[in-house]
């Protein structure tokens, strides 16, 4: 049975209210317990808790703005550039091992922790109706007909 496209858009917006809601959460928890955060901020960075206030503040301003209709483009463009810049954390976590939360991961657990990355960049890109795939085939079509 096929969807139709209202019921599609409330799947959608579903969707987009959970996500940004659980970025919303997770960016007051910066605020509630930024100890919890602070050991997985890379050193040459300096000012663990600086940046996990900063990180939580942009946690929880792209996750509102995600769920408003009117700033969700927006929003998402950032978010997937923040969740790509952050994924520096847990490099900087996996490299040396640092446990969070009092526990280290298994490299099986990192993997899915980098998987797991993909995937909430995969649904910042779906939810603010972004294709890469498309802007990139654009962009080389415009420049091989101006040649």
């Amino acid at each position: 049975m096929l969807l139709n496209s209202y019921t599609l858009l409330i799947i959608k917006n579903v969707i987009t209210v959970i996500y940004g809601s659980w970025f919303i959460y997770i960016g007051v928890q910066h605020f509630v317990d930024p100890e919890w955060f602070e050991p997985i901020v890379p050193s040459f960075l300096g000012f663990p808790k600086f940046w996990v206030l900063v990180s939580g503040f942009l946690e929880i301003v792209l996750g509102m703005f995600l769920i408003i209709p009117l700033t969700r483009k927006f929003s998402g463009v950032c978010l997937v550039l923040f969740l790509i810049i952050i994924y520096i954390a847990n490099i900087n976590m996996w490299i040396f091992d640092i446990p969070i939360g009092g526990n280290r991961l298994s490299t099986q657990g990192h993997i899915i922790r980098a998987l797991a990355q993909v995937l909430l960049i995969i649904i910042a890109l779906y939810i603010s109706e972004i294709n890469p795939i498309n802007y990139l085939r654009i962009k080389f079509n415009n420049a091989r007909n101006r040649n």
